[in-house]
């Protein structure tokens, strides 16, 4: 069995050298960029450090992760982006930011909970998987089918998720 695992950043590489460590287990590590909402605080908060040095803190991160050839899933989790959520603006920082890690990392996948960045990535970067997100709570098959279009594969909700 592998493991997708969740990247925080930290400031030493106590975590980034526990992930190498074990990446034979690990399939994948999925993270939030920079200042993008993603549902949980903010990427960039991170004790001790200013967001600029957490945000190259990452890149440090992703490129040893990369080297490593252990594969990426960018997450743009949150519930709602607001008033920007359909803006040019918005939707050309995610197409530049899926480019630049794209070309910079191990990029393999992107999960999201909004159909409209789903569709933006799968139009725009046809290489890249899309995942809808567990927190988008799709639960059945008819659920997948409804947006399947947009989607090439599917975290199914919580509940169908763990085995308590």
């Amino acid at each position: 069995m592998k493991y997708c695992v969740g990247y925080r950043i930290e400031e030493n590489d106590n975590y980034i050298n526990k992930i190498i460590e074990l990446s034979k287990g690990i399939s994948e590590v999925y993270f939030a960029w920079g200042d993008f909402e993603n549902g949980r605080n903010s990427t960039l908060s991170v004790n001790g450090i200013t967001p600029w040095e957490a945000q190259q803190k990452q890149m440090r991160d992703l490129k040893r992760l990369s080297e490593k050839s252990i594969g990426l899933n960018m997450l743009f989790n949150a519930m709602c982006y607001g008033e920007k959520s359909q803006s040019r603006k918005f939707f050309q920082k995610i197409g530049d930011t899926i480019e630049f890690a794209g070309s910079e990392y191990n990029l393999l996948s992107i999960t999201t909970t909004s159909p409209l960045i789903a569709r933006f990535t799968k139009e725009n970067f046809p290489e890249t998987e899309v995942r809808a997100s567990v927190n988008m709570n799709i639960g059945s098959i008819e659920g997948m089918e409804y947006v399947s279009d947009v989607f090439d594969s599917f975290y199914l909700q919580r509940e169908q998720n763990r085995n308590n």
